[in-house]
């Protein structure tokens, strides 16, 4: 409802992604995704950001954050590499 100003019955509305009368566009609380099986058209709420808005993944994460009042941290290319470094270890070490 936050985006479309639609009001959810059931967890459908109509798709804002085609018209069409009956409600077809399907959110999943639980496992957090959305469906239409009219159209087609699913995934996570920065897929919906990024397809709604005609936005690349940076806005959306932006636009996401900023909405719902999400502070964004930001790493340092060492963190990364670090973390990176240690996945590859743990995978090394699972494989011996």
């Amino acid at each position: 409802e936050f985006y479309t100003g639609e009001k959810f019955k059931n967890n459908r509305i109509r798709c804002p992604f085609h018209s069409e009368k009956t409600a077809s566009f399907f959110v999943n609380d639980k496992k957090q995704y959305y469906k239409c099986f009219g159209c087609g058209e699913g995934g996570d709420i920065i897929t919906f950001v990024m397809r709604f808005f005609g936005a690349d993944f940076k806005t959306a994460i932006d636009k996401l954050c900023n909405d719902f009042g999400i502070e964004k941290r930001q790493k340092s290319a060492a963190q990364i590499v670090h973390e990176n470094e240690e996945i590859r270890r743990r995978k090394a070490f699972k494989g011996n």
